[in-house]
């Protein structure tokens, strides 16, 4: 049985704040103006993510080896709503608070797949991240289509008073689904091995660009005076509030250890940076207040996620 603690995730963070480092930097330093950023946010949402996720799902998964596959996008919801709930909890303590909506999207909508997937890479050995990679990359399916329907509809559609079906219509969610459903159909058996090579090579690109873009985003945030009590409650209650009553439910319940430590890694991780994006495209939305939380939560994080990981750890290997 291999052995992790506290310095093993503490390590790992390490390496994934270095790389977010250099993608801030890129953006301060001006190596990478705001229209650079725009094309590296591009490149990875609309090729470099799509490309990890068919060579990572059509290597790695099988329907008959995951018959409860369907577990994951559930799970995704539910942690979704279990946040929402909580951050509504939350607002009996600030009743002054504008920023409602915010608060609640900021605790329920995670940083759920660019660093959860780092640091699936960089804990366990190969065959235990891959195992955890198909998880993640399963239980995406689920937030990509809460945060998408849900998140957009709660943050701006409410105002608007409809639902458009294209937000559904976004490469990461598409690349998803049509990679099970291709799977599905039994294309695995026909992929030559010169396009899966290929296909591998790219997807190596894909997390590392993934945390320059988000490093450089959190740069180009513009941050201004914001209420700082009211943030900052929203980051205690995403960041610590949520993983507890996480920790406590799945040993409650003695899940196994794999669906155990997904849940709370989804817990514990730091607000969605695609909120930001959805605060700069839809009317209705505090955005200084958003990123003020995004900035704060991953900044925070660096402490709380080895802290709570390697609790976990410690509980179920001992």
């Amino acid at each position: 049985m291999y052995r992790v603690d506290f310095g093993d995730v503490a390590s790992a963070m390490v390496q994934i704040f270095l790389i977010g480092v250099a993608g801030f930097l890129f953006v301060r330093k001006k190596f990478m103006d705001e229209s650079g950023l725009r094309l590296l946010a591009k490149l990875l949402v609309n090729f470099f993510w799509p490309n990890y996720v068919f060579f990572h799902l059509t290597q790695q998964f099988h329907f008959q080896e995951y018959p409860r596959w369907w577990i994951f996008p559930l799970l995704s919801l539910t942690i979704t709503a279990a946040g929402m709930g909580i951050g509504r909890a939350l607002l009996s303590f600030f009743p002054w608070a504008n920023q409602r909506k915010e608060i609640m999207a900021l605790v329920a909508f995670q940083n759920s797949g660019f660093l959860p997937l780092m640091l699936a890479s960089t804990i366990f050995p190969a065959m235990e991240a891959q195992q955890l990679t198909i998880y993640i990359l399963i239980f995406l399916v689920g937030f990509d289509l809460s945060i998408w329907t849900m998140g957009v509809w709660f943050l701006h559609g409410r105002q608007e008073g409809h639902f458009d079906s294209k937000w559904l219509l976004n490469p990461p969610f598409l690349a998803i689904v049509m990679t099970l459903l291709f799977i599905a159909l039994g294309g695995q058996k026909i992929l030559p091995h010169s396009l899966m090579r290929a296909t591998e090579m790219l997807s190596q690109c894909a997390l590392p660009m993934a945390l320059l873009t988000v490093g450089g985003s959190l740069a180009a945030l513009k941050v201004e005076q914001v209420s700082k009590r009211a943030v900052l409650g929203a980051v205690f209650a995403k960041l610590i509030v949520m993983p507890l009553l996480a920790f406590f439910f799945i040993e409650g319940l003695r899940l196994e250890f794999w669906m155990g430590f997904l849940i709370l890694l989804q817990s514990v991780v730091p607000s969605a940076i695609t909120l930001s994006i959805l605060a700069r495209h839809y009317k209705g939305i505090d955005e200084q207040f958003i990123n003020q939380g995004l900035l704060f939560s991953h900044i925070l994080s660096l402490l709380t996620i080895p802290a709570f990981l390697s609790w976990y750890l410690h509980v179920r290997l001992g």
